[in-house]
């Protein structure tokens, strides 16, 4: 799958549970061979060490815009890694993290938008764009359901599974 994901031209991922299964000495020398970043924000080895070669957050740059992305798991999303011990792993509330790096992206780093790529399950995305006040678009992963909704100023959209949906969103910064 290495070869086709990297022609995708894509920005970033966010580490998955099933990105996992094979253990973290699989994922790391899959995730070095991706062209993109792989993003998880969350969560962490109780060593401080990345999961799997991962990045807390990404800026780019696009159009003129600074665009800051970050990647977030639920607690639930834990329990699931097989070949992870729950108790080596150091896992932060996302809406706790998402608000404080956020924030941060937006006030420290200049950012005019924030993108949370997220693997989580529909409520848990729902909650995050209620109590996330920098956090502008949802991008989500988990459910395999094709979903979008408004929750106040910010858009949640998940875009199903296995390639057999695509969203296109243009957002203006300046809304």
């Amino acid at each position: 799958m290495i070869l086709p994901v990297n022609q995708l031209g894509l920005t970033a991922a966010a580490v998955g549970n099933h990105d996992l299964d094979l253990g973290e000495e699989r994922a790391r020398h899959l995730v070095d061979q991706c062209n993109f970043p792989w993003i998880l924000s969350n969560v962490k080895m109780i060593s401080g060490q990345a999961i799997a070669g991962s990045l807390d957050h990404i800026i780019v740059e696009h159009q003129g815009y600074k665009i800051g992305i970050l990647g977030l798991a639920e607690e639930g999303w834990v329990q699931t890694l097989s070949q992870y011990n729950a108790a080596e792993l150091d896992f932060s509330d996302p809406v706790d993290c998402g608000d404080r790096l956020s924030e941060a992206l937006k006030k420290e780093q200049g950012c005019h938008l924030v993108i949370g790529l997220t693997h989580m399950r529909q409520n848990n995305d729902r909650r995050l764009a209620r109590e996330c006040q920098h956090i502008d678009l949802f991008l989500g992963g988990h459910d395999h359901i094709y979903y979008i909704d408004k929750i106040g100023k910010n858009l949640v959209v998940k875009s199903g599974c296995e390639f057999r949906n695509l969203s296109l969103i243009h957002l203006d910064p300046s809304d």
